[in-house]
């Protein structure tokens, strides 16, 4: 309150936001009230026996009118810039905000009808054998076929599904759409893995267990990766019992982005993961960095002694692929051996392959 002159206000309107109303809002001293209200929740305040940390995002807008319900919608969506941007700053409203966000809210809304009218579809990247370069599985992923914008990758409108709630609809849509793929086509062979992401929010659905179980998930053709931020230093039962409920029904679970920072080597052995994928950051230096490769060699000995197969992520050149497979990874990822696609190609793919290993056999008839 020390803050601001006689004729200004300052008010509550709920919860933990507050305004503040200047009504001489020259622009030093609206900087000087946020640089006031900033500088004292720089410290910590007292809170009973203990010494609280506060942190402030604010939201700020001018207008010549009077109109105090433009200005408080304006304010708030700067304030929601403010929290997006990283929190614990302050942002002044412009014409910019209110177009990325009618952009976004139209994005979200195409969303919710692209997981409806089944644009949200997955595309399919091989993993190949270490040795033989030979495809022994895929990874799918999510690709929205945008009416207007063509075919979106997950950068797109993950944070979109993220924020509207949208994350378990999406896992739903691209799980159905992997076992339709699987289970119509005959030119999957049997022993390639398809790996299917689960985000930590479906890993924690208390019906995650039954939906499962309504799916007719064919025993040993599923891997369901699972982001390393999942498991911590500790699961709660209710992730236990999805684990094993999983498990149950014949899918792998494999730990993606492993080396990130995340994981524990005690979460690994609570998980007892079946493979896990190094993550790119950690394998693309390898041929500049000793320190790099000798960190990958030790994850790579680490997992092999828990007995877990190693995936390594953002292989994008055969030099990687031959360090790597020297080092005792199993399976290869990366644009070295392709780029995401739909099943299609991937099925031409695998018939192209079978023939000229000399195995036409593992091509069923259609």
């Amino acid at each position: 309150m020390d803050a601001i002159s006689a004729g200004d206000v300052a008010a509550r309107l709920g919860g933990d936001e507050f305004a503040v109303v200047i009504t001489e809002g020259e622009s030093d001293k609206t900087k000087a009230v946020l640089d006031h209200i900033q500088r004292r929740l720089e410290s910590p305040l007292p809170g009973g026996d203990q010494m609280l940390s506060v942190q402030c995002s604010i939201g700020v807008a001018s207008a010549m009118s009077a109109d105090f319900a433009k200005l408080l919608s304006q304010s708030d969506l700067a304030l929601y810039h403010a929290k997006r941007n990283g929190r614990n700053r302050a942002e002044i409203f412009s014409d910019e905000m209110a177009s990325t966000l009618a952009n976004e809210r139209q994005l979200a809304q195409d969303l919710r009808s692209g997981l409806a009218l089944g644009h949200i579809r997955p595309f399919y990247q091989v993993q190949v054998d270490a040795k033989s370069l030979r495809v022994n599985g895929v990874e799918a992923l999510a690709r929205w076929d945008h009416p207007t914008k063509g075919i979106l990758a997950p950068a797109h409108f993950l944070s979109l599904a993220l924020s509207n709630g949208l994350v378990a609809e999406l896992d739903d849509v691209v799980l159905k759409a992997v076992l339709s793929d699987i289970q119509s086509s005959a030119s999957l062979p049997e022993d390639i893995r398809v790996s299917v992401n689960l985000s930590a929010d479906r890993l924690d659905d208390p019906d995650l267990a039954t939906k499962l179980g309504g799916y007719d998930i064919p025993p040993g053709r599923l891997s369901f990766e699972l982001i390393e931020t999942i498991f911590l230093d500790s699961l709660s039962d209710r992730v236990r019992q999805n684990i094993r409920a999983i498990k149950s029904l014949g899918v792998d679970i494999e730990i993606d982005d492993l080396g990130s920072g995340h994981a524990s080597l005690l979460g690994l052995l609570e998980l007892r993961p079946d493979r896990v994928k190094i993550d790119r950051q950690l394998v693309m230096p390898i041929l500049q960095s000793v320190p790099s490769r000798r960190l990958v060699s030790s994850l790579v000995d680490i997992a092999r002694a828990l007995d877990m197969e190693v995936i390594a992520e953002g292989v994008e050149t055969l030099d990687h692929a031959k360090v790597l497979a020297d080092l005792g990874v199993h399976t290869l990822q990366g644009y070295a051996f392709g780029r995401p696609q739909s099943f299609a190609d991937l099925a031409a793919r695998l018939e192209q392959e079978a023939l000229e290993f000399g195995q036409p056999d593992v091509v069923r008839a259609r």
